[in-house]
Protein backbone atom coordinates (compact mmCIF):
# COMPACT_ATOMS: atom_id res chain seq x y z
CA UNK A 1 0.00 0.00 0.00
CA UNK A 2 1.23 3.48 -0.95
CA UNK A 3 2.01 5.43 1.99
CA UNK A 4 2.16 8.78 0.26
CA UNK A 5 -0.89 10.51 -2.14
CA UNK A 6 -1.94 13.60 -3.16
CA UNK A 7 -5.16 15.17 -2.16
CA UNK A 8 -7.39 16.98 -4.77
CA UNK A 9 -8.14 20.37 -3.39
CA UNK A 10 -9.82 23.89 -4.97
CA UNK A 11 -9.75 26.93 -3.42
CA UNK A 12 -8.43 30.62 -3.25
CA UNK A 13 -5.16 30.71 -3.50
CA UNK A 14 -2.09 33.86 -3.68
CA UNK A 15 0.97 33.22 -5.46
CA UNK A 16 2.45 36.92 -4.13
CA UNK A 17 1.45 39.27 -2.07
CA UNK A 18 -0.76 41.88 -2.63
CA UNK A 19 -4.55 43.51 -2.78
CA UNK A 20 -6.93 40.47 -2.40
CA UNK A 21 -8.83 41.02 -5.94
CA UNK A 22 -5.75 41.48 -7.38
CA UNK A 23 -3.99 38.29 -6.32
CA UNK A 24 -6.11 36.00 -5.40
CA UNK A 25 -7.07 32.79 -7.97
CA UNK A 26 -9.87 30.13 -7.38
CA UNK A 27 -7.80 27.23 -8.33
CA UNK A 28 -7.78 23.41 -8.48
CA UNK A 29 -4.55 21.70 -6.96
CA UNK A 30 -3.44 19.01 -5.17
CA UNK A 31 -2.34 18.49 -1.35
CA UNK A 32 0.69 15.96 -0.63
CA UNK A 33 -0.35 13.56 2.11
CA UNK A 34 2.22 11.57 3.78
CA UNK A 35 0.43 8.21 5.43
CA UNK A 36 3.61 7.85 7.62
CA UNK A 37 3.57 11.48 9.20
CA UNK A 38 1.50 13.03 11.73
CA UNK A 39 -0.16 15.24 8.94
CA UNK A 40 -4.10 15.28 8.84
CA UNK A 41 -6.60 15.36 6.27
CA UNK A 42 -9.38 18.14 6.83
CA UNK A 43 -12.54 18.42 4.65
CA UNK A 44 -13.11 22.29 5.49
CA UNK A 45 -16.65 22.92 6.02
CA UNK A 46 -16.61 26.70 7.41
CA UNK A 47 -14.05 29.54 6.97
CA UNK A 48 -15.26 32.88 7.94
CA UNK A 49 -13.93 36.19 6.16
CA UNK A 50 -12.22 38.25 8.79
CA UNK A 51 -10.36 41.15 8.62
CA UNK A 52 -6.70 39.61 9.14
CA UNK A 53 -7.21 37.67 6.07
CA UNK A 54 -6.56 40.74 4.36
CA UNK A 55 -3.49 42.17 5.98
CA UNK A 56 -2.04 37.89 5.66
CA UNK A 57 -2.94 38.12 1.61
CA UNK A 58 -1.07 42.14 1.67
CA UNK A 59 1.81 40.48 3.57
CA UNK A 60 1.07 42.85 6.54
CA UNK A 61 0.22 40.28 9.33
CA UNK A 62 3.46 41.18 11.58
CA UNK A 63 5.59 38.50 11.62
CA UNK A 64 2.94 35.64 10.72
CA UNK A 65 3.81 34.88 7.19
CA UNK A 66 2.19 31.90 5.10
CA UNK A 67 4.59 28.80 4.98
CA UNK A 68 5.02 28.38 1.73
CA UNK A 69 3.64 30.10 -1.81
CA UNK A 70 1.60 29.66 -3.37
CA UNK A 71 -0.47 29.84 -0.34
CA UNK A 72 -4.02 29.03 0.31
CA UNK A 73 -5.99 32.29 1.74
CA UNK A 74 -7.77 32.06 5.41
CA UNK A 75 -6.61 31.99 8.54
CA UNK A 76 -9.55 30.60 10.45
CA UNK A 77 -12.01 27.46 9.52
CA UNK A 78 -13.69 24.34 10.82
CA UNK A 79 -13.21 21.37 9.52
CA UNK A 80 -14.03 17.37 9.23
CA UNK A 81 -10.95 15.18 9.86
CA UNK A 82 -11.10 12.99 6.72
CA UNK A 83 -7.66 10.68 7.16
CA UNK A 84 -4.99 10.60 9.65
CA UNK A 85 -1.09 10.06 9.40
CA UNK A 86 0.18 7.08 11.65
CA UNK A 87 2.45 9.04 13.96
CA UNK A 88 -0.64 11.59 14.43
CA UNK A 89 -1.25 11.42 18.32
CA UNK A 90 -4.41 9.58 18.93
CA UNK A 91 -6.44 13.17 19.83
CA UNK A 92 -8.20 13.17 16.59
CA UNK A 93 -10.01 10.53 14.93
CA UNK A 94 -11.83 10.36 11.67
CA UNK A 95 -15.13 12.28 11.75
CA UNK A 96 -14.32 14.51 14.18
CA UNK A 97 -15.13 18.11 14.05
CA UNK A 98 -11.96 20.10 14.18
CA UNK A 99 -10.89 24.15 14.41
CA UNK A 100 -7.70 25.36 12.63
CA UNK A 101 -5.29 27.01 15.52
CA UNK A 102 -2.73 28.09 13.45
CA UNK A 103 -3.04 31.32 11.16
CA UNK A 104 -0.73 29.84 8.84
CA UNK A 105 -2.82 27.17 8.03
CA UNK A 106 -5.02 28.50 5.11
CA UNK A 107 -8.77 27.03 5.43
CA UNK A 108 -9.91 28.81 2.20
CA UNK A 109 -10.04 25.31 0.49
CA UNK A 110 -12.30 22.12 -0.09
CA UNK A 111 -9.53 20.26 1.74
CA UNK A 112 -6.51 21.23 3.94
CA UNK A 113 -3.36 18.72 4.57
CA UNK A 114 -1.59 19.72 8.21
CA UNK A 115 -0.01 18.62 11.08
CA UNK A 116 -2.26 17.29 14.06
CA UNK A 117 -0.72 19.95 16.16
CA UNK A 118 -2.61 22.89 14.38
CA UNK A 119 -5.73 20.85 14.81
CA UNK A 120 -8.22 20.75 17.90
CA UNK A 121 -11.13 18.81 18.40
CA UNK A 122 -14.55 20.61 18.90
CA UNK A 123 -17.53 18.76 20.64
CA UNK A 124 -20.77 17.16 18.62
CA UNK A 125 -23.39 18.43 19.33
CA UNK A 126 -26.20 16.20 20.19
CA UNK A 127 -29.49 16.05 18.29
CA UNK A 128 -32.06 15.63 21.08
Amino acid sequence: MATKRMIASQGWRYHKHGVPKQVLEFEKFRLPFDKTSDDVVVKMLAAPVHKNDKNMIQGNYGHVKPGAMPAIAGIEGLGIVDDLGTKAQGKLKEGDLVWINNQRVGTFASHIVTSEQNLDAQPRRSRD
